[in-house]
Protein backbone atom coordinates (compact mmCIF):
# COMPACT_ATOMS: atom_id res chain seq x y z
CA UNK A 1 0.00 0.00 0.00
CA UNK A 2 1.35 3.43 -0.98
CA UNK A 3 1.79 5.84 1.93
CA UNK A 4 0.48 9.40 1.84
CA UNK A 5 4.06 10.72 1.72
CA UNK A 6 4.90 8.46 -1.22
CA UNK A 7 1.71 9.52 -2.99
CA UNK A 8 2.52 13.20 -2.44
CA UNK A 9 6.09 12.75 -3.60
CA UNK A 10 4.92 10.94 -6.74
CA UNK A 11 2.48 13.75 -7.56
CA UNK A 12 5.20 16.31 -6.97
CA UNK A 13 7.62 14.53 -9.31
CA UNK A 14 4.96 14.28 -12.00
CA UNK A 15 4.24 17.98 -11.55
CA UNK A 16 7.90 18.88 -11.95
CA UNK A 17 8.02 16.81 -15.11
CA UNK A 18 5.00 18.68 -16.49
CA UNK A 19 6.41 22.17 -16.00
CA UNK A 20 10.16 21.72 -16.45
CA UNK A 21 10.32 22.45 -20.18
CA UNK A 22 8.49 25.78 -20.12
CA UNK A 23 10.98 28.65 -20.61
CA UNK A 24 11.40 31.89 -18.69
CA UNK A 25 9.87 34.65 -20.78
CA UNK A 26 11.66 37.86 -21.69
CA UNK A 27 9.88 41.19 -21.17
CA UNK A 28 9.28 41.38 -24.90
CA UNK A 29 7.72 37.91 -24.93
CA UNK A 30 5.59 38.80 -21.91
CA UNK A 31 4.34 41.94 -23.60
CA UNK A 32 3.49 40.13 -26.83
CA UNK A 33 1.68 37.32 -25.07
CA UNK A 34 -0.24 39.71 -22.80
CA UNK A 35 -1.42 41.65 -25.84
CA UNK A 36 -2.83 38.41 -27.22
CA UNK A 37 -4.31 37.44 -23.85
CA UNK A 38 -6.11 40.76 -23.54
CA UNK A 39 -7.54 40.08 -27.00
CA UNK A 40 -9.03 36.81 -25.75
CA UNK A 41 -6.37 34.35 -26.94
CA UNK A 42 -6.80 31.31 -24.66
CA UNK A 43 -3.73 29.56 -26.06
CA UNK A 44 -1.56 32.56 -25.21
CA UNK A 45 -3.02 32.59 -21.69
CA UNK A 46 -2.26 28.90 -21.13
CA UNK A 47 1.31 29.29 -22.36
CA UNK A 48 1.97 32.46 -20.35
CA UNK A 49 0.54 30.85 -17.21
CA UNK A 50 2.55 27.64 -17.71
CA UNK A 51 5.79 29.56 -18.21
CA UNK A 52 5.37 31.14 -14.78
CA UNK A 53 4.51 27.99 -12.81
CA UNK A 54 8.15 27.54 -11.80
CA UNK A 55 8.08 30.94 -10.11
CA UNK A 56 4.92 30.04 -8.19
CA UNK A 57 6.56 26.74 -7.20
CA UNK A 58 9.66 28.51 -5.88
CA UNK A 59 7.54 30.76 -3.68
CA UNK A 60 5.37 27.86 -2.48
CA UNK A 61 8.46 25.95 -1.37
CA UNK A 62 9.37 28.83 0.94
CA UNK A 63 6.35 27.88 3.07
CA UNK A 64 7.34 24.23 3.57
CA UNK A 65 7.53 23.09 7.17
CA UNK A 66 4.63 25.25 8.35
CA UNK A 67 2.13 22.40 8.65
CA UNK A 68 0.79 22.43 5.10
CA UNK A 69 1.42 19.86 2.37
CA UNK A 70 3.63 21.07 -0.46
CA UNK A 71 1.11 20.21 -3.18
CA UNK A 72 -1.53 22.25 -1.33
CA UNK A 73 0.88 25.17 -1.18
CA UNK A 74 1.59 24.80 -4.89
CA UNK A 75 -2.10 24.74 -5.73
CA UNK A 76 -2.75 27.87 -3.68
CA UNK A 77 0.24 29.60 -5.26
CA UNK A 78 -1.02 28.71 -8.73
CA UNK A 79 -4.40 30.23 -7.88
CA UNK A 80 -2.59 33.44 -6.96
CA UNK A 81 -0.68 33.19 -10.23
CA UNK A 82 -3.92 32.98 -12.19
CA UNK A 83 -5.22 36.09 -10.45
CA UNK A 84 -1.97 37.89 -11.28
CA UNK A 85 -2.31 37.03 -14.97
CA UNK A 86 -5.85 38.43 -14.92
CA UNK A 87 -4.81 41.69 -13.24
CA UNK A 88 -1.35 42.33 -14.70
CA UNK A 89 -0.87 45.61 -16.54
CA UNK A 90 1.84 44.63 -19.02
CA UNK A 91 2.23 48.23 -20.17
CA UNK A 92 3.39 49.44 -16.74
CA UNK A 93 7.02 48.59 -17.49
CA UNK A 94 7.95 45.97 -14.90
CA UNK A 95 8.46 42.21 -15.01
CA UNK A 96 5.47 39.93 -14.44
CA UNK A 97 7.27 37.89 -11.77
CA UNK A 98 7.63 41.03 -9.64
CA UNK A 99 3.91 41.69 -9.87
CA UNK A 100 2.86 38.05 -9.43
CA UNK A 101 4.87 37.60 -6.23
CA UNK A 102 2.37 39.54 -4.12
CA UNK A 103 -0.61 37.61 -5.49
CA UNK A 104 1.09 34.25 -4.93
CA UNK A 105 2.05 35.12 -1.36
CA UNK A 106 -1.47 36.39 -0.73
CA UNK A 107 -3.10 33.18 -1.98
CA UNK A 108 -0.77 30.97 0.07
CA UNK A 109 -1.30 33.19 3.11
CA UNK A 110 -5.05 32.77 2.76
CA UNK A 111 -4.62 28.99 2.71
CA UNK A 112 -2.47 29.05 5.85
CA UNK A 113 -4.98 31.24 7.67
CA UNK A 114 -7.79 28.85 6.72
CA UNK A 115 -5.78 26.03 8.27
CA UNK A 116 -5.18 28.06 11.41
CA UNK A 117 -1.50 28.61 10.65
CA UNK A 118 0.32 31.92 11.16
CA UNK A 119 1.37 34.05 8.21
CA UNK A 120 2.14 37.76 8.29
CA UNK A 121 2.09 39.67 4.98
CA UNK A 122 5.17 41.84 4.46
CA UNK A 123 3.21 45.09 4.18
CA UNK A 124 1.65 44.40 7.59
CA UNK A 125 5.10 43.68 9.06
CA UNK A 126 6.16 47.11 7.80
CA UNK A 127 3.15 48.78 9.43
CA UNK A 128 3.77 46.94 12.72
CA UNK A 129 7.38 48.17 12.70
CA UNK A 130 6.21 51.75 12.22
CA UNK A 131 3.69 51.37 15.05
CA UNK A 132 6.28 49.88 17.43
CA UNK A 133 8.79 52.57 16.51
CA UNK A 134 6.26 55.29 17.30
CA UNK A 135 5.33 53.62 20.59
CA UNK A 136 8.99 53.47 21.56
CA UNK A 137 9.57 57.13 20.76
CA UNK A 138 6.46 58.37 22.55
CA UNK A 139 6.62 56.21 25.68
CA UNK A 140 4.06 54.17 27.63
CA UNK A 141 1.67 57.06 28.25
CA UNK A 142 1.12 57.95 24.60
CA UNK A 143 -2.42 57.84 23.25
CA UNK A 144 -3.44 55.88 20.18
CA UNK A 145 -4.02 59.19 18.39
CA UNK A 146 -0.43 60.29 19.07
CA UNK A 147 0.97 56.93 17.99
CA UNK A 148 -1.12 56.89 14.82
CA UNK A 149 -0.04 60.42 13.92
CA UNK A 150 3.66 59.66 14.36
CA UNK A 151 3.39 56.30 12.57
CA UNK A 152 1.30 57.86 9.78
CA UNK A 153 -1.44 55.24 10.23
CA UNK A 154 -5.19 55.53 10.79
CA UNK A 155 -6.08 55.20 14.49
CA UNK A 156 -8.39 52.26 13.81
CA UNK A 157 -5.51 50.45 12.09
CA UNK A 158 -3.51 50.22 15.34
CA UNK A 159 -5.88 47.71 16.92
CA UNK A 160 -5.84 45.58 13.79
CA UNK A 161 -2.05 45.48 13.85
CA UNK A 162 -1.96 44.60 17.54
CA UNK A 163 -4.28 41.69 16.92
CA UNK A 164 -1.61 40.01 14.85
CA UNK A 165 0.12 39.42 18.17
CA UNK A 166 3.59 39.59 16.71
CA UNK A 167 6.73 40.97 18.29
CA UNK A 168 8.93 42.47 15.58
CA UNK A 169 12.52 43.56 15.59
CA UNK A 170 12.80 47.18 14.59
CA UNK A 171 14.30 48.02 11.22
CA UNK A 172 16.95 50.17 12.88
CA UNK A 173 17.99 47.41 15.28
CA UNK A 174 18.83 45.22 12.31
CA UNK A 175 20.70 47.69 10.13
CA UNK A 176 22.33 49.95 12.72
CA UNK A 177 24.43 47.31 14.46
CA UNK A 178 27.95 48.71 14.68
CA UNK A 179 29.13 45.49 16.34
CA UNK A 180 28.67 43.53 13.15
CA UNK A 181 32.02 42.83 11.45
CA UNK A 182 30.55 43.55 8.03
CA UNK A 183 28.22 46.57 7.73
CA UNK A 184 24.96 45.56 6.12
CA UNK A 185 24.15 47.04 2.73
CA UNK A 186 20.78 48.71 2.34
CA UNK A 187 19.86 46.37 -0.50
CA UNK A 188 20.59 43.38 1.75
CA UNK A 189 17.95 44.77 4.08
CA UNK A 190 15.43 45.50 1.35
CA UNK A 191 16.14 42.86 -1.29
CA UNK A 192 16.66 39.12 -1.02
CA UNK A 193 20.02 38.39 -2.66
CA UNK A 194 19.45 34.63 -2.88
CA UNK A 195 18.23 35.15 -6.41
CA UNK A 196 19.77 32.50 -8.57
CA UNK A 197 17.57 32.08 -11.63
CA UNK A 198 16.23 34.21 -14.44
CA UNK A 199 12.93 34.90 -12.70
CA UNK A 200 14.68 36.24 -9.66
CA UNK A 201 17.19 38.29 -11.63
CA UNK A 202 14.32 40.05 -13.40
CA UNK A 203 12.53 40.73 -10.13
CA UNK A 204 15.74 42.01 -8.56
CA UNK A 205 16.18 44.48 -11.43
CA UNK A 206 12.69 45.87 -10.77
CA UNK A 207 13.39 46.14 -7.05
CA UNK A 208 16.68 47.93 -7.68
CA UNK A 209 14.76 50.45 -9.75
CA UNK A 210 12.32 50.83 -6.85
CA UNK A 211 15.18 51.45 -4.39
CA UNK A 212 16.70 54.05 -6.74
CA UNK A 213 13.32 55.78 -7.03
CA UNK A 214 12.89 55.75 -3.24
CA UNK A 215 16.38 57.20 -2.72
CA UNK A 216 15.50 60.12 -4.96
CA UNK A 217 12.74 61.01 -2.48
CA UNK A 218 15.32 61.73 0.23
CA UNK A 219 17.03 65.06 0.83
CA UNK A 220 20.57 65.46 -0.48
CA UNK A 221 22.03 65.02 3.01
CA UNK A 222 19.88 62.01 3.86
CA UNK A 223 20.72 60.34 0.57
CA UNK A 224 24.46 60.93 1.02
CA UNK A 225 24.45 59.48 4.54
CA UNK A 226 22.42 56.44 3.50
CA UNK A 227 24.78 55.83 0.60
CA UNK A 228 27.80 56.02 2.90
CA UNK A 229 26.28 53.88 5.65
CA UNK A 230 25.07 51.10 3.37
CA UNK A 231 27.74 50.93 0.71
CA UNK A 232 26.36 52.24 -2.55
CA UNK A 233 28.53 53.08 -5.58
CA UNK A 234 30.57 49.87 -5.18
CA UNK A 235 31.97 50.99 -1.84
CA UNK A 236 31.72 49.08 1.41
CA UNK A 237 29.28 50.34 4.02
CA UNK A 238 30.68 52.55 6.78
CA UNK A 239 30.01 52.29 10.51
CA UNK A 240 28.16 55.00 12.42
CA UNK A 241 31.47 56.18 13.87
CA UNK A 242 33.17 56.42 10.47
CA UNK A 243 30.21 58.30 9.03
CA UNK A 244 30.06 60.73 11.95
CA UNK A 245 33.79 61.38 11.61
CA UNK A 246 33.36 62.09 7.90
CA UNK A 247 30.59 64.65 8.45
CA UNK A 248 32.02 66.08 11.68
CA UNK A 249 28.86 65.47 13.70
CA UNK A 250 27.98 63.10 16.52
CA UNK A 251 27.02 59.45 16.07
CA UNK A 252 23.63 60.35 17.56
CA UNK A 253 23.02 62.96 14.87
CA UNK A 254 23.95 60.51 12.09
CA UNK A 255 21.66 57.94 13.68
CA UNK A 256 18.79 60.44 13.77
CA UNK A 257 19.23 61.36 10.10
CA UNK A 258 19.56 57.71 9.13
CA UNK A 259 16.45 56.69 11.07
CA UNK A 260 14.40 59.42 9.40
CA UNK A 261 15.76 58.43 5.99
CA UNK A 262 14.97 54.73 6.51
CA UNK A 263 11.42 55.59 7.52
CA UNK A 264 11.01 57.58 4.31
CA UNK A 265 12.50 54.73 2.27
CA UNK A 266 10.21 52.22 3.92
CA UNK A 267 7.15 54.31 3.13
CA UNK A 268 8.28 54.96 -0.45
CA UNK A 269 8.91 51.26 -1.11
CA UNK A 270 5.53 50.42 0.39
CA UNK A 271 4.00 52.92 -2.03
CA UNK A 272 5.78 51.21 -4.92
CA UNK A 273 4.56 47.80 -3.78
CA UNK A 274 0.97 48.99 -3.53
CA UNK A 275 1.22 50.47 -7.02
CA UNK A 276 2.60 47.18 -8.38
CA UNK A 277 -0.18 45.07 -6.89
CA UNK A 278 -2.99 47.57 -7.33
CA UNK A 279 -3.70 48.04 -3.65
CA UNK A 280 -3.87 44.35 -2.72
CA UNK A 281 -4.13 43.77 1.01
Amino acid sequence: MTSIDEYTETNYLYYLQDIKDYPVLSREQEYSLMERIRSGDKQAYDYFYSCNLKWALKIAKQYQGRGCALMDLIQAGNEGLMKAVEKFNHRAGYKFSTYATAWIHQAIGRLLRQKGLVWIPEYIVMEIRRMHRAEGQLGDNASDEQIATLAKLPVERLQELRQWGMETVSFEAIVNDDNSPDPLSLETSLIDHRMDNQFEQAEQADLREAVAWALDKLSTRERAIVRMRFGFDDEGGKTLQATSNHYGVSRQRIDQIQTRALEKLEMSLHEVAQRWIGGVA
